[in-house]
């Protein structure tokens, strides 16, 4: 994957994969995942260790033309803001899951226009 280019496909496989790994122990942060290179992965360093983020750098780097459709419009205010602001295990594991049923959909879109 050239992560110098990120496609919609690669953002939302792996906001997936470090959603789905965050939601199995709701003690971890984001920045430990894994698949970051400083943890031993190969996915380098992504702005806010957030490959929604990192697409947006890339393009216009403005929060309105997110690719991810949170409710409200933007990360701190929907999903991602539940996850860090809920107070119970409970709570954080339905976020993250949240997440990555956010994600899946918009992947599940991209098959079905067949753009993979």
């Amino acid at each position: 994957m050239d992560y110098k280019a990120l496609t919609a496909k690669d953002v939302f496989e792996l906001c997936v994969q470090i959603w789905s790994w965050m939601a199995e122990d709701t003690t971890r942060e984001k920045r430990h995942w894994p698949g970051w290179k400083y943890m031993g992965g190969d996915v380098p360093f992504f702005e806010n260790d957030c490959p929604v983020c990192e697409e947006n750098l890339q393009n216009t780097y403005k929060c309105r033309d997110c690719v991810m459709p949170w409710k409200g419009g933007h990360c701190t205010e929907g999903e991602y803001e539940d996850w860090r602001n809920a107070k119970t295990d409970s709570e954080k594991r339905k976020a993250a899951l949240s997440i990555v049923e956010l994600a899946e959909n918009e992947l599940r879109k991209i098959v079905e226009r067949g753009e993979i």
